[in-house]
């Protein structure tokens, strides 16, 4: 049921953030991991990945959606993070 939360939210903050290709989004277990979630991008496709045992709020859903912006189009991570109101979003500098 917290999945589903999620992937509510983040399909949420998509159209919001005006991104039409949202990013896949997997529910995994990241054992010793400093943060509950991760973006990448591969094979031409965006990727989240949600840690299932950590707590999981909108500023980070955010925070891994203006990863996907700056990937797919070229726009500041940072800017875009804070812009939307993401959490750490200083964190990669």
């Amino acid at each position: 049921m917290v999945f589903d939360t999620i992937l509510i939210v983040q399909l949420t903050m998509c159209v919001i953030m005006g991104i039409d290709d949202c990013p896949n989004a997997k529910q995994v277990s990241m054992e010793n991991e400093w943060t509950p979630a991760y973006y990448y991008y591969s094979e031409g496709e965006g990727n989240i990945h949600y840690d299932d045992d950590q707590i999981i709020h909108t500023g980070i859903i955010i925070h891994e959606l203006a990863h996907h912006i700056e990937k797919t189009e070229g726009k500041d991570f940072r800017e875009v993070c804070i812009q939307y109101g993401g959490t750490n979003c200083d964190v990669h500098e």
